[in-house]
């Protein structure tokens, strides 16, 4: 299932990104994003836009 999610601002402490498939998915001013769990990619600790 493709995505176009807004994630602006948002705190993911407990996402769970597994099996996820994020298309045209905006991240910008997420706040610990490198602790959502994920399976398909590596979250960097920080983002750059």
């Amino acid at each position: 299932m493709d995505t176009n999610a807004n994630f602006t601002n948002a705190k993911l402490i407990n996402s769970d990104f597994r099996g996820a498939h994020l298309t045209d998915t905006c991240w910008e001013g997420v706040e610990k994003l490198y602790l959502a769990q994920s399976d398909k990619f590596k979250v960097p600790k920080k983002l750059f836009f």
